[in-house]
């Protein structure tokens, strides 16, 4: 059995959430709606899914880059609790003040600002080494937006570990250029994208179907998270056909306050049930309950469950346990 259950590539992020009735239009003043917005929270695909898979009781590698000096002490004092090397951690010069801006209206949309990449763009360039000791030690390898700087490095140490990839869909033209996401796609066991990330794939690769993507390259499994609708969960079947399967949300007893983190923390959940050797029904239940506890409370990891929290409230599920 290897050392980890998931090495846990991508960023971790200072990020200030702007909340607003809708979005600002050029010549319009747009108010703010919550007075904390100049505190960041912290966030960012790869340490939402880390922490979350952590709070599981998995064992977790995160292979993360922060540009927000500011973080290093919380993410030391992360590792350190749970005996976790930082090799796998890419820092900022010091002083460097990275921090993204998320503006989110009303309807729970929302549009994210982030850091400049690189010299040219008012950032920095923050490059990570990615040693074969990152990668050989895990299970599996869960792939969410890296810094642009790092994709092509990251997603080519991650073929020759030869290591199953799950890939957190992140619809970045920087980080993943058209060629280089047809690579990820077609080396990816899993792949988990919401509405509009499905139709970007279907429509820039040429596919009829989503499930077109079975006959191209490794992928088995591929999850579209529907908001509110759930989630469709397309698996590919050993005789080469495709089995769908839509599973809707758990409910919540507080309701949506805030949905920032809510997609990593379904990839989180759903992965965990993978761990457990759940059937596909009961992973996607699985995320889904994970992101109920997600959207109750502003900050993507401000109230990940327990894993006694989370059965319990997926037990109360109607469909609960069902294939």
């Amino acid at each position: 059995m290897a050392g980890y259950d998931f090495t846990v590539c991508g960023v971790a992020t200072s990020v200030k959430v702007l909340r607003v009735r809708e979005m600002p239009r050029i010549g319009v003043t747009t108010a703010i709606l919550n007075p904390g917005y100049d505190v960041p929270d912290r966030g960012g695909p790869g340490w939402n899914i880390s922490c979350a898979l952590d709070k599981l009781g998995c064992r977790v590698l995160p292979v993360l880059t922060y540009s927000d000096c500011t973080f290093g002490p919380e993410l030391d004092a992360w590792l350190t609790a749970r005996g976790i090397p930082d090799a796998g951690i890419a820092r900022p010069p010091e002083g460097y003040a990275g921090v993204a801006l998320m503006i989110q209206d009303e309807n729970r949309d929302h549009m994210t600002l982030g850091p400049g990449y690189g010299v040219k763009d008012g950032g920095v360039v923050i490059r990570q080494n990615y040693t074969p000791e990152l990668f050989s030690d895990s299970d599996l390898i869960v792939l969410s937006a890296p810094r642009p700087e790092n994709a092509a490095a990251l997603v080519e140490a991650i073929r020759a570990s030869g290591k199953p990839l799950a890939f957190s869909m992140r619809r970045d033209p920087y980080a993943f250029p058209p060629q280089r996401l047809r690579e990820i796609l077609l080396a990816s066991t899993i792949v988990f994208a919401n509405e509009s990330e499905t139709d970007y794939i279907t429509s820039e690769f040429s596919l009829k179907h989503i499930t077109d993507l079975f006959a191209l390259g490794k992928t088995e499994i591929f999850v579209q998270t529907l908001g509110k609708r759930g989630s469709l969960v397309h698996r590919k079947l050993p005789d080469g056909s495709c089995e769908s399967l839509t599973i809707p949300v758990t409910e919540t007893p507080v309701g949506n306050v805030d949905a920032v983190g809510a997609g990593d923390a379904y990839v989180a959940g759903f992965l965990f049930g993978l761990r457990q050797c759940a059937p596909l029904p009961v992973c996607a239940q699985y995320g889904s309950t994970l992101s109920s506890f997600v959207i109750e409370k502003e900050g993507s990891t401000t109230n990940l469950p327990t894993l006694d929290e989370l059965i319990e409230r997926n037990n109360n599920r109607p469909d609960a346990g069902k294939e």
